[in-house]
C-alpha cells in the first residue's frame, strides 16, 4: 500500500535526509546498547538512572553509556529527564522485548549490514558482490551452512520467524483434498514436512533442495522418525532439463520463489507445469509487499528485498502480489484460489490452464 504518508514540506524534508546520513551508525548505536546489557539495565531497574550507576552496574565506560544514550534518545531508545539521568524509551522497550524486532536486529546486524556496504556494486553487477564478507559462493544458499555460527543462527530464525507461524495454520488447506502425496520444494531444515508428517500419518512426502540443505533436512526428520515416509532429491529446480517427475497431490513452495528472478521464477513454474495433471495443487506462500495491513511490515519486507540484492543472490526481491500475478500470467498455470495466512502471509493454489 503506497503512499501512506503526507507529503513532507522542504524543512521536514531537509530534516529527513538529515537524519537518513546517521542511519547506519545509530543503528550500531542501538544494537550496542542492547547487547552491552544498557537497555536490560534500564528496564530492570525502573525509572530514571545516573549514567555512573550504568556504567558501574555494567563495567562499561561512563563515556560509553553516555555517548550511546544521548544518540539513543534522539530516536526514543532512551529518554532523558532534566538531571541529566536515563530511562529506557518507548522504543527501546520494544527493541529489547518484542520478537519480531530482536530477530529483524539480530539478522540486519550479523547477515546483512557488512555486505549491505557493497549494495551499489551489487546493483552494477547484478550479483551479491557482499555476499564475499562471507565466503566466496555464487548465491549464499550454496553455503548457508558454512556461515560462521552467529550468522547462521540470525538467518535461520529470520528465516522460521516468518514461515513457521503458518504452517499449522496451511495443514487444512493442504489436506482439503485428501493428498497421498506432497513435495515440498525448497524445505529447507525440514520443519514443514515435519509438520505434514505429525499432521497425517499416511502422507508420503519428498523435499527438493540443494545439498547442504538436504543434509540438515535429513538430519533433523531423522531424528523426528519420519525417515521411511520422506524422499530427498538433490535437484537444482532452475535446471532447464529437470531430472525430476513432478508426479505428486500437492506441490508446496513457502517463500522459495522470492529468491528467484522474474524470469526464472517463470522458467521454474514452467518447468513444474511440464510433469503435472489438471489435479496436481500448487500451493505458492509469500509476504507480498503489497498486502500487509501494517506499514512497518511493509517497511521490513521492503529492506529483506535488499538482503537478496546485496547478500543472498543479487537478482530477486520481496515481490508485489501485482507483479507475482504477471508472471504467473506467462506460464501455463492459473490462480485458482487465494488465501491470507496469518499477519503477513498469502497463499496462492496454481493449477495447470
Amino acid at each position: 500500500m503506497e503512499n501512506r504518508k503526507k507529503k513532507l514540506n522542504a524543512f521536514e524534508a531537509m530534516s529527513q535526509a538529515q537524519m537518513l546520513t546517521f542511519y547506519p551508525i545509530v543503528f550500531q548505536a542501538v544494537v550496542a546498547v542492547k547487547r552491552l546489557g544498557i537497555l536490560q539495565f534500564l528496564n530492570e531497574n525502573k525509572g530514571f538512572n545516573l549514567v555512573e550507576d550504568i556504567a558501574k552496574g555494567l563495567d562499561v565506560s561512563e563515556y560509553g553509556v553516555r555517548i550511546l544514550l544521548d544518540m539513543c534518545c534522539k530516536v526514543q531508545v532512551s529518554e532523558r529527564n532534566e538531571n541529566d539521568e536515563f530511562a529506557i524509551g518507548t522504543v527501546g522497550f520494544f527493541i529489547l522485548n518484542d520478537s519480531q524486532t530482536s530477530t529483524n536486529l539480530n539478522f540486519v546486524q550479523d547477515v546483512c549490514y557488512k555486505g549491505a556496504f557493497h549494495m551499489t556494486e551489487s546493483i552494477k553487477e547484478s550479483k551479491p558482490v557482499g555476499l564475499k564478507e562471507f565466503g566466496n559462493w555464487d548465491t549464499l544458499y550454496e553455503g548457508l551452512l558454512d556461515l560462521p555460527k552467529d550468522v547462521l543462527k540470525s538467518w535461520l530464525e529470520f528465516d522460521h520467524f516468518y514461515s513457521d507461524n503458518i504452517f499449522k495454520e496451511s495443514m487444512k488447506i493442504i489436506f482439503s483434498s485428501s493428498p497421498k502425496s506432497i513435495i515440498d520444494i525448497g524445505g529447507n531444515t525440514g520443519k514443514f514436512i515435519i509438520e505434514v508428517c505429525n499432521y497425517d500419518n499416511d502422507i508420503k512426502a519428498t523435499i527438493i533442495d540443494l545439498k547442504q540443505q538436504l543434509i540438515e533436512a535429513n538430519k533433523n526428520i531423522k531424528a523426528k522418525g519420519f525417515s521411511d515416509r520422506v524422499t530427498f532429491v538433490e535437484q537444482n529446480i532452475l535446471d532447464k532439463e529437470m531430472n525430476f517427475s513432478f508426479n505428486t497431490d500437492v506441490i508446496w513452495m513457502s517463500q522459495f520463489l522470492d529468491c528467484f528472478s522474474e524470469d526464472e521464477i517463470e522458467l521454474i513454474l514452467n518447468n513444474i507445469s511440464k510433469s503435472i495433471n489438471k489435479e496436481t495443487r500448487i500451493l505458492i506462500n509469500e509476504t507480498f509487499w503489497d498486502n500487509q495491513n501494517f506499514e512497518s511490515a511493509e517497511y521490513c519486507l521492503l529492506g529483506t528485498s535488499l538482503y537478496f540484492t546485496s547478500i543472498a543472490n543479487g537478482n530477486s526481491r520481496m515481490y508485489s502480489e501485482k507483479i507475482f500475478n504477471k508472471i504467473i500470467e506467462k506460464t501455463n498455470l492459473d490462480v485458482v484460489s487465494r488465501s491470507s495466512l496469518g499477519e503477513y502471509h498469502t497463499l496462492l493454489e496454481l493449477r495447470l490452464n
